[in-house]
């Protein structure tokens, strides 16, 4: 009995974090020139390809796909960066204009055997209907704290949330 309570501890407290995974170029892919002003961003993130994303994912864990946007904008504005989420982005139109991809998503495990989630993305940013840059982020995370009394959604929510402020610090290296 001792050993069951020890494995569940131990299980509650694992991958207590998530680990950032930016893939910088060491030059812009686009102009890399400097941004000023508001900056769109697409409220829903759409899956490049929903076919590889898992369709527990797809049906269960909606919010996922907006968190992103949404915390772009909350981490933007400690940045003093005005994100904006805009139903529809045109990347060829006027203006600053953020695209994200989710790339992929994984939601292996559970809270009684433990967490294993993660999400790639692909953001992309444009001036004027112009590649600006591009950057790829992955995060990975077993759950947390209390790991053990969360779900799968509310796990991979948490990344989406973590992901939105990655992009807002890869616009704060833009943004005059």
């Amino acid at each position: 009995m001792k050993l069951v309570m020890m494995a569940l501890l131990a299980i509650t407290f694992i991958g207590c974090s998530s680990s950032e995974g930016f893939k910088r170029n060491k030059a812009p892919s686009g102009t890399g020139e400097k941004i000023s002003g508001k900056i769109n961003i697409q409220s829903y993130s759409d899956y490049r390809d929903a076919e590889v994303i898992m369709p527990n994912i797809r049906k269960e864990c909606s919010q996922v796909n907006t968190n992103i946007a949404k915390s772009a904008k909350l981490n933007g504005k400690t940045r003093n960066i005005n994100i904006v989420p805009v139903k529809k982005v045109n990347i060829k139109a006027k203006g600053n204009n953020v695209r994200v991809e989710i790339l992929n998503a994984v939601s292996t495990g559970n809270a009684f055997v433990g967490h294993n989630k993660h999400m790639i993305v692909k953001a992309y940013l444009y001036k004027n209907g112009k590649l600006v840059d591009d950057i790829r982020v992955k995060r990975t995370s077993g759950g947390g704290m209390f790991a053990g009394f969360k779900g799968s959604c509310a796990v991979l929510n948490r990344i989406s949330k973590k992901i939105g402020e990655d992009i807002a610090v890869w616009l704060k290296k833009y943004n005059k």
